[in-house]
């Protein structure tokens, strides 16, 4: 489920070769504050509480509020 949802560096050939597999995270406006606290838009909530329920994981939700700037440059909010 970690992987799924973050994502991770894999390594092939005694790390010879890299690349990066992208989760899901990557492709939603996120911030991730520390281990488990995960900040999304009201408009993406949904999908990743679904995920994380269908993985058995337990899910505390509440509405956010941050400030101007992590809106603006974090979450793509004008």
């Amino acid at each position: 489920m970690y992987r799924k949802l973050y994502g991770y560096e894999n390594q092939s050939y005694y790390g010879k070769y890299q690349s990066t597999v992208p989760g899901m995270l990557d492709e939603i406006p996120s911030i991730r504050y520390f281990n488990s606290v995960i900040i999304v838009r009201k408009e993406d909530a949904s999908e990743v509480i679904s995920f994380l329920e269908d993985n058995k994981a337990e899910v505390l939700s509440w509405e956010v509020s941050i400030t101007d700037e992590e809106e603006a440059e974090v979450l793509g909010f004008d």
